[in-house]
């Protein structure tokens, strides 16, 4: 795991580079954390603005406080395993669309603060799930652009999502 930000070196780091084969250095933008992660620690990934995009593998479920906190994600996706996201987690983010997963029992208080770019959730389960799970007072629970999965075109009004070629698309 990412325990803490003094245990990760790309903390604090405004932009993250992974060496590529040929042992020159690449900008990451877009990472995917692995499915052998199990927590991303405090401020893990913090105030990294080179990163737009983040998928949270499967093997996570939980996220620390601050782990994002002030990075330039745009794209965030949490993964059914995933079951707590604690306080600043993704605050301050430009993030504008957000898969969360359907293990989510808990999102504490301030996890999103100041994601005033936010736009979407797709959140991928049913919205009696969704109702059941334990969100801060300042989570947009109430916002007009919150989807629920279904992998069929639903029968019913309401706003549903699904995948086409691996992208959330609403129905």
């Amino acid at each position: 795991s990412f325990d803490n930000y003094s245990s990760n070196p790309l903390s604090n780091g405004a932009d993250l580079y992974i060496r590529n084969a040929s042992g020159e250095y690449d900008r990451v933008e877009n990472l995917v954390i692995p499915d052998t992660v199990q927590s991303i620690g405090y401020e893990a990934f913090c105030c990294c603005t080179s990163l737009s995009s983040v998928t949270i593998g499967n093997g996570v479920t939980q996220i620390f406080t601050d782990a994002f906190y002030g990075s330039s994600l745009t794209t965030l996706t949490i993964t059914d395993r995933t079951k707590l996201i604690n306080p600043g987690a993704f605050a301050e983010c430009e993030v504008k669309t957000v898969i969360l997963g359907s293990g989510l029992q808990r999102i504490y208080q301030g996890a999103f603060y100041g994601c005033w770019n936010l736009e979407r959730i797709f959140y991928h389960g049913t919205k009696s799930e969704f109702e059941k799970i334990e969100l801060g007072e300042d989570f947009p629970s109430e916002m007009d652009e919150i989807y629920y999965y279904s992998e069929e075109t639903p029968l019913e009004e309401g706003r549903f999502w699904h995948y086409v070629d691996g992208v959330a698309t609403t129905w």
